[in-house]
């Protein structure tokens, strides 16, 4: 049986999105963290997950999703993070 995890995450406002764009938070995070230039590689990052999925510009139109992108991580960084067995909840991020 897996061992419980002793961190807890307060999601519900992210995991009201999109899956696809859940999935593209997720993509250029991680692309942005494999890049020798983090913060430049956002828009590069949104364009190889569009690419990636097949996606034209009709169908995820770039502005769109690097606003989508800047909101969805200002969500995310706001995310509670506390341990189960503390009384106290502090805000953190991953």
């Amino acid at each position: 049986m897996p061992r419980e995890k002793g961190l807890y995450v307060h999601l519900p406002r992210l995991l009201k999105r999109q899956a696809v764009d859940l999935i593209m938070l997720g993509y250029v995070m991680g692309y942005r963290h494999v890049s020798a230039i983090p913060v430049l590689q956002i828009k590069k990052g949104i364009e190889e997950y569009k690419k990636d999925m097949g996606f034209s510009e009709e169908d995820y139109p770039l502005q769109s999703a690097l606003v989508t992108y800047y909101r969805m991580l200002d969500e995310y960084n706001k995310m509670k993070i506390y341990d189960k067995s503390d009384t106290k909840r502090h805000c953190g991020h991953i």
